[in-house]
């Protein structure tokens, strides 16, 4: 509901500052920017809306975390089969062998998850056996969704794990790569050596 709310002040607040693009007066400030060159047009736009941002509470918010979000995106050539590594992944026996630390886990669309006694949490969205997991990640009053889509495809040396994670804060973005780097996919290789 809060996120739906959020689009629409976004949506109404861009659509705003397009009126003095277009040499449409502008309420707020009772002035129109026909005469202005199209590059002063578009920096006026720019400024204008950087003004909102910061007196919008509601679009500060979101602008600090929709402009602030990072993707990333890696192969892993693991020394497993597909099916191995897909069951390493999924099944909390097994991850607690590999990780070291308690898990949750379940193959069920919709399930919760937990990893590294709750470092890591969130929803599991989609698998299909032995090829691919999509994962929700829960970040702190994050607006839109971190999505992890690992898929698994098999090499002559075993698998290439497919790593796709959209949506990371900026702020978390270097310790959530190192943790994929020198945690996640270290521990998991490691396993397998």
């Amino acid at each position: 509901m809060f996120t739906s709310y959020l689009s629409c002040v976004i949506l109404h607040e861009f659509l705003r500052s397009l009126r003095p693009c277009e040499g449409v007066t502008d309420p707020d400030r009772d002035r129109s920017t026909t005469e202005a060159t199209p590059f002063l047009r578009r920096a006026h736009v720019v400024a204008w809306g950087l003004l909102h941002a910061t007196t919008n509470p509601a679009l500060q918010f979101a602008m600090t975390y929709i402009l602030n979000m990072k993707d990333f995106k890696k192969y892993y050539n693991i020394p497993a089969t597909p099916e191995e590594i897909y069951l390493a992944m999924t099944m909390p026996a097994t991850l607690q062998l590999w990780t070291g630390e308690p898990a949750e886990m379940s193959t069920e669309p919709d399930s919760e998850f937990s990893l590294w006694s709750g470092s890591i949490v969130g929803k599991n969205l989609e698998f299909e056996t032995g090829r691919k997991i999509v994962q929700q990640w829960y970040f702190d009053t994050q607006p839109e969704p971190s999505i992890v889509t690992l898929k698994l495809h098999p090499v002559p040396q075993g698998t290439s794990v497919e790593l796709k994670h959209t949506n990371i804060p900026d702020a978390d973005y270097e310790d959530i790569v190192d943790g994929w780097n020198n945690i996640y996919f270290s521990s998991l290789s490691d396993f397998y050596s």
